[in-house]
């Protein structure tokens, strides 16, 4: 049992290392945004998450030691999703840089955490208590997400090159272009 315990833990523990491997390299996209006062440093978030994740494979490990038959329950089952579910904001916000998009995958994941907590709290009580972190700290991300999102309208839109590279319309589209302010020459009426 104790093999159980410890073998689950390091493969959740595991699995969220290589899910939020894209962070590190993507870091930078975030301070190039217009960020709320509110936001705490990167040292913060990191020891937060960290935390966070040692509290919530603990929980899981509980629920998992606490049911008698040794099958995967509906919790874990729960928890499995939420974690993927979650893992999907490394992706839309520090890979795509899709900022409404990482907020709807915060909202989902807050909703599932709660939901998470609730059977947690039913199946083993001192599992949904080590559990509540989550919830909360997904409420402040939540409206932190949020904030970004509204002081950035443009950044969604946002594509990016490697090497500084542009985008130049072909020569068809400049003349479109410059017609649409100017006017098409051959459709003007000359008065004699």
């Amino acid at each position: 049992m104790r093999f159980e315990f410890y073998g689950f833990w390091f493969l959740l523990n595991a699995f969220i290392l290589v899910a939020t491997r894209p962070t590190k390299k993507n870091m930078k996209f975030i301070w190039e945004l217009t960020r709320p006062t509110f936001m705490p440093s990167g040292k913060v978030f990191f020891y937060a998450w960290l935390c966070l994740y040692i509290l919530m494979s603990t929980s899981v490990c509980l629920i998992q030691n606490h049911n008698k038959n040794h099958e995967w329950s509906f919790e874990v089952i729960l928890y499995v999703v939420f974690l993927g579910v979650s893992s999907m904001f490394t992706v839309t916000f520090f890979t795509l840089h899709q900022l409404w998009a990482s907020t709807i995958v915060v909202f989902i994941s807050w909703a599932l955490s709660i939901i998470v907590t609730t059977y947690f709290f039913q199946s083993f009580l001192w599992a949904g208590w080590v559990f509540l972190a989550v919830p909360i700290w997904l409420t402040f991300a939540l409206y932190l997400s949020f904030s970004i999102s509204f002081n950035n309208p443009s950044s969604n839109r946002r594509i990016s090159f490697s090497h500084n590279q542009s985008i130049k319309p072909h020569p068809q589209q400049q003349h479109q272009q410059l017609y649409s302010l100017v006017g098409d020459p051959s459709n003007t009426i000359v008065y004699k």
